[in-house]
């Protein structure tokens, strides 16, 4: 497992990435900031919506911060607890994920029945394959667009993805490029 001092490190890079990318692309408002830690009362809520547990990085990430938004440019938010399993991003992006499972190359994503959103935009979902093989006690993660974008072997591999996705984002600015996808 991840330990707190590793989670806490990544946080600040990837704090540091976002606001790097921010400021490269002009960001036209103030940068959204990640929200404060998660109690374990609020992770337990979440689940009991659910009706599973979540993935343990995911908790443990949420113990860090709860959720996100605007984590990367043009795809959305990591969503908090509180919108875990409710609310009008949670029923979104489940629509949006029927949709895509409906029409999209579904030979390459984990069983729709398996799968939760972790982060959702307008067009985009990332979700955990929440039985998929482990991965330093973590699930797989998926960026779902229509087609797989991108996969991880847990959360803590898309925190560090996130990292690498605003560095991408950051060139592509400074090259005046305006990409939704890194």
């Amino acid at each position: 497992m991840i330990d707190r001092k590793r989670w806490g490190i990544t946080i600040g890079q990837m704090l540091e990435a976002r606001i790097a990318a921010g400021q490269a692309a002009t960001y036209p408002r103030p940068m959204p900031a990640p929200g404060s830690h998660a109690s374990d009362e609020a992770i337990t809520a979440a689940q009991d919506r659910l009706g599973f547990a979540l993935d343990a990085q995911h908790a443990a990430l949420l113990r860090e911060i709860d959720g996100w938004p605007e984590l990367l440019f043009g795809v959305g938010d990591l969503l908090p607890t509180a919108d875990l399993g409710q609310g009008p991003r949670w029923k979104a992006a489940n629509e949006l994920l029927d949709i895509m499972y409906q029409d999209g190359p579904t030979d390459q994503f984990p069983p729709r029945e398996e799968v939760y959103p972790l982060h959702a935009g307008d067009l985009d979902v990332i979700v955990i394959w929440r039985t998929g093989p482990l991965t330093d006690d973590g699930h797989p993660v998926y960026w779902l667009a229509g087609d797989v974008v991108d996969q991880w072997p847990n959360v803590f591999g898309y925190c560090l993805g996130t990292i690498a996705l605003n560095q991408v984002l950051i060139n592509a600015a400074k090259r005046g490029e305006t990409n939704r996808h890194p």
